[in-house]
C-alpha cells in the first residue's frame, strides 16, 4: 500500500522536476502534466510523482489528516 503525502514545493528545478519538503525532509519529485507549478505550492506526492496541485487550505488539511492517520489522535481509543 502506498500513501500519497501532501508536501510543499521548495524549488522548481526544470520543466519536469521539483524539490518538495515535508516532515523535515527534502526530496525530488516529478511533476509532468502539472501546469503552473511554483515555489510554495502544495502538492500531493506518491512514489516521487506529483499527482495533483492542492490549494493552501487543502494542503494544510491533508497534512493534518496524514499526521492523524499515521500517529493517531490523543482522543483516539487504543485498538484491541
Amino acid at each position: 500500500m502506498c500513501l500519497a503525502l501532501p508536501l510543499k514545493v521548495v524549488k522548481v528545478l526544470d520543466e519536469s522536476r521539483c524539490l518538495v519538503e515535508g516532515g523535515g525532509r527534502t526530496r525530488h519529485a516529478f511533476y509532468d502534466g502539472i501546469e503552473d507549478l511554483h515555489e510554495g505550492d502544495w502538492v500531493l506526492v506518491e512514489a516521487n510523482l506529483v499527482l495533483e496541485k492542492l490549494s493552501e487550505e487543502e494542503g494544510r488539511q491533508a497534512m493534518e489528516d496524514a499526521l492523524r492517520y499515521v500517529f493517531g489522535n490523543e482522543d483516539d481509543e487504543p485498538s484491541a
